[in-house]
């Protein structure tokens, strides 16, 4: 999940990447809340984290700064 400020970025943005059960959108009164949850069966077994959190730190700033 991803949270922005409503005051940055606008929930309407990410309306054409939302797949249902996959990627969607929601908001509160000053945040707009992206929640991806992909589940790939086939990928069953423990996956390790390291190194996805910086990648995921620098996807947020892309979006913050415009690039969608």
């Amino acid at each position: 999940m991803f949270r922005f400020p409503k005051t940055v970025v606008a929930p309407s943005i990410f309306e054409p990447y939302c797949l249902a059960d996959k990627i969607t959108v929601s908001s509160s009164t000053n945040y707009v809340i992206v929640d991806i949850s992909i589940q790939d069966e086939e990928y069953g077994n423990w996956i390790e984290g390291e190194g996805w959190l910086a990648k995921l730190v620098q996807l947020r700033d892309d979006i913050l700064q415009g690039d969608y």
